[in-house]
């Protein structure tokens, strides 16, 4: 709650604000999700290195989705009170805008395909390795360390992609207050007690 020029009180976070957070949700996923590859991914063992990216990208995932659900909770409390205006497409704009700084990354890549210099086409390729750890065996799965492509930096921006999407559906969810993990859990429950009075 602030106050704008005129006096009048000002509620909830406005989407600029909530692009910062998801920026921070974003980065926060990659670097737990760059632990997880760093501990697991150094083994030989190509079962271990799948299972360390499922991990990442699962984290990746949870990071994000929570902090779009969190808006969007609040959001619905605010407009229960009037305070402010319903605005379902909220999660989708913050989402999008939050991309914008990981599709820059794909820059360097194309800089690196067509600068002269060998050693600085290394430095951008490698550069963009490690700021995208999280995922490292993944973009191994379909771009050479050496080499860098069209098709390669496509499916990096799809990958991005999942930042306005996992935004958007979590903060619909968040403000429909619908909990996959309540709904997981209570599932569950009730799924054990149908057996139990089975004689299962």
């Amino acid at each position: 709650m602030k106050k704008n020029n005129s006096g009048e009180v000002k509620y909830g976070r406005s989407v600029l604000r909530c692009t910062f957070s998801a920026i921070f949700n974003v980065i926060s996923g990659v670097f737990l999700g760059a632990f997880v590859i760093f501990l697991l991914g150094v083994y030989e063992s190509e079962t271990l290195k799948i299972v360390a990216q499922v991990i990442s990208l699962f984290l990746y995932v949870v990071m994000i989705y929570l902090g779009g659900w969190h808006e969007g909770d609040r959001d619905r409390n605010l407009v229960r009170f009037k305070h402010i205006e319903p605005d379902l497409l909220k999660g989708l704009k913050f989402g999008l805008l939050a991309m914008i700084p990981f599709t820059l990354m794909t820059v360097l890549l194309i800089v690196a395909m067509y600068v002269q210099n060998e050693t600085a086409a290394l430095v951008l390729r490698s550069s963009f390795r490690i700021l995208n750890f999280n995922i490292i065996i993944f973009i191994n799965s379909f771009m050479s360390p050496d080499v860098v492509t069209w098709k390669g930096i496509g499916l990096m921006n799809l990958f991005y992609l999942s930042i306005p999407a996992l935004s958007a559906i979590s903060y619909i969810f968040g403000y429909k207050k619908i909990s996959i993990y309540e709904k997981t859990i209570y599932k569950s429950k009730d799924s054990d007690a149908q057996n139990k009075k089975s004689g299962r």
